[in-house]
């Protein structure tokens, strides 16, 4: 029987990438990425709450309503059986959970890396932009180091801000692990240093 006190499980869908690829590394303020953000915000704050992302179900055409729903519907449906019925294995994409700064490199840490961080096409990482305090985001290399991403520039030599899949449609961000899941976007800044002991 249910638990009548246990919240009822639901789950959210990601938005999907809408309209055509462009060549901007990063759309800071583009409303369809901070809706995106405001989604896993509320999906992960509220309990029994699940979230798959549509981000790549149709990258190249950027359809408001992607046709391929099969592996969109995979990915509820693995969440539902492990917070429903207690299913094993991983449920989620590559999460954001830190970002730290070693010279002109930015080490980007996650959770929910499963069997480990791949490039969901075999390809070298897309989608990362870097920037520093007031620069304007560029496109930056990134390199897959155990469970975190090293992400670089020679074009910022202080880097401080990281994006990733932060655009209207994202359509060439492929970061994901080996259980089947892309990576979630995100932006984020390096934590500011603690003030130094009088």
């Amino acid at each position: 029987a249910a638990d009548p006190k246990r919240p009822l499980p639901f789950s959210v869908v990601l938005l999907a990438g809408f309209g055509g690829p462009n060549a901007n590394a990063a759309e800071p303020q583009n409303n369809w990425a901070l809706l995106r953000e405001a989604q896993i915000e509320g999906a992960r704050s509220l309990p029994s709450v699940g979230l798959a992302s549509a981000m790549d179900t149709d990258p190249v055409k950027g359809d408001l309503h992607p046709p391929h729903k099969q592996e969109l519907g995979r990915r509820l449906a693995r969440w539902a059986f492990a917070e429903a019925y207690g299913g094993k294995g991983e449920t989620d994409g590559p999460t954001f959970k830190s970002v730290t700064k070693k010279g002109s490199v930015l080490h980007v840490s996650f959770a929910h890396v499963g069997q480990g961080l791949v490039a969901t096409d075999g390809q070298e990482l897309c989608g990362f932009a870097v920037a520093s305090e007031k620069g304007n985001p560029v496109a930056a290399r990134a390199v897959i180091k155990g469970d975190t991403v090293a992400v670089a520039s020679p074009k910022v030599v202080d880097p401080c801000r990281v994006w990733y899949a932060w655009k209207q449609n994202p359509a060439t961000a492929n970061l994901g692990n080996a259980d089947g899941f892309p990576a979630l976007p995100f932006r984020a800044e390096v934590p500011p240093a603690p003030p130094a002991a009088a």
